[in-house]
C-alpha cells in the first residue's frame, strides 16, 4: 500500500473465492477493490467520517451517488491487481474520485469514475461538503473515463422487461447500515436472464443511486435489453432506488 496526500496505490491478489466459473474475477470484484482502496485513502487522510459542527462527534459518512466502471479485461485467479485512486474535484454537494486498475506489468485493465456526497446520519439527508475538503489537492492526472453523466435509459413499458425480486439481508449492509453499492450492481447483473448471462461477460456498467435500502426490505429489479447491453431499474414499491446500464461481451471474447 502506498499513500500520499493526493494519490493512493494499493495491491490486491485475486483469491479463489473471488474468481467465477471463467477463472477470472468478475466486475463486482473490481468494484470491491475500488471501494476498499478509496476507503483506505479516505481513512489515511482523516476523511473517512466527517464532522459538520465544531465540537461534535463525526456524523457525516460518504455515500456513493454515481459509479461508472469500464474493464478492458478481467484478472485471473492469483493475478496481482494494483488499484490507483485519487480525488479529482468537487462541485456543489458532490466530490469526485477516479480509479485505475493495472496488472503486474503496469498495463491498464479497468478504469472508473465516481461521485459521492456526505450523508448526515442523524438527519439521513445529504449535507454540504465540509470546508476542510477545500484543502484537498487533486493530483495533476487526467480523468481515466469521460466524466459526463447522460441520463440512464429505461423503458418500463417494453415487452422485453424482465422482473426479479431480492430480499435485502443483513449481510448486504455496509458500515453505514444500508445496502452496499456493490449489491446494487449484483442485483442488476443477477436480473439478466441466465441464457444471456451464461454466454456473456459483464465488462462495464454505469450506476446511479437515488435512495438507500436497508435490511428486511424487498428490491424489485427490472431489466430490458438495449443495443449496447441492458438497462436496469431497482425499486422499492414505487420508489426508484437506482438505475444502471450494463455492457456485456460474448464469453469467449471478454475484451
Amino acid at each position: 500500500m502506498s499513500t500520499d496526500p493526493t494519490f493512493h496505490r494499493e495491491a490486491f491478489r485475486v483469491r479463489a473465492y473471488e474468481a467465477d466459473d471463467t477463472g477470472c474475477a468478475s466486475l463486482l470484484t473490481l468494484c470491491d477493490y475500488f471501494q476498499e482502496a478509496a476507503g483506505n485513502h479516505a481513512l489515511a487522510r482523516g476523511f473517512a467520517r466527517l464532522t459538520f459542527r465544531e465540537g461534535t462527534e463525526p456524523t457525516g459518512v460518504w455515500v456513493l451517488h454515481r459509479l461508472r466502471i469500464e474493464a478492458d479485461r478481467l484478472p485471473a485467479w492469483q493475478a496481482l491487481v494494483t488499484v490507483e485512486t485519487w480525488p479529482s474535484h468537487h462541485k456543489g454537494l458532490h466530490a469526485f474520485r477516479e480509479y485505475v486498475a493495472k496488472d503486474a506489468q503496469g498495463a491498464r485493465i479497468a478504469a472508473g469514475t465516481s461521485s459521492w456526497f456526505v450523508l448526515d446520519v442523524e438527519r439521513r439527508r445529504p449535507a454540504r461538503l465540509p470546508p476542510l475538503l477545500s484543502t484537498v489537492e487533486a493530483p495533476d492526472r487526467p480523468r481515466p473515463l469521460d466524466g459526463t453523466a447522460p441520463p440512464l435509459p429505461f423503458d418500463a413499458a417494453t415487452p422485453d422487461l424482465v422482473v426479479n425480486t431480492f430480499a435485502v439481508r443483513r449481510t448486504d449492509l455496509d458500515l453505514n447500515g444500508h445496502a452496499n453499492h456493490v449489491r446494487f450492481v449484483e442485483w442488476a447483473v443477477a436480473s439478466v436472464p441466465a441464457s444471456f448471462a451464461e454466454a456473456h461477460v459483464c465488462m462495464g456498467f454505469d450506476l446511479r443511486i437515488d435512495r438507500e435500502v436497508v435490511s428486511g426490505e424487498t428490491v424489485t429489479a427490472e431489466a430490458h435489453p438495449t443495443p449496447d447491453g441492458w438497462a436496469h431499474r431497482l425499486r422499492r414499491g414505487d420508489d426508484t432506488l437506482a438505475r444502471l446500464t450494463t455492457r456485456w461481451v460474448p464469453a469467449d471474447t471478454p475484451d
